[in-house]
């Protein structure tokens, strides 16, 4: 009888400690693949912001220098107009 009662403790000892197991394996699993998601989810907001910051601070900044020079010849002509 005592035998019996102790490989049924060991049984429910050992499928306890699956259990357990199991579940920290599932858990880690799952937060692991939650982790990595949101970190390519930070990674592709991050990357994409700056690359449209870029982009927009690049064609500010060459909308400025055009606009630079345009205003520089139309003074040029109208100086040579002018003197002329």
């Amino acid at each position: 009888m005592q035998n019996v009662a102790l490989q049924e403790l060991g049984i429910l000892l050992l499928l306890r400690l699956l259990l357990l197991y199991y579940y920290y394996y599932y858990y880690y699993y799952y937060y692991y693949y939650y982790y990595n998601y949101y970190y390519y989810y930070l990674y592709y907001t991050t990357t994409t912001t700056t690359t449209t910051t870029t982009t927009t601070t690049t064609t500010a900044t060459t909308r400025n220098i055009n606009c630079n020079k345009l205003f520089a010849s139309m003074t040029f002509v109208v100086l040579h107009i002018s003197v002329n």
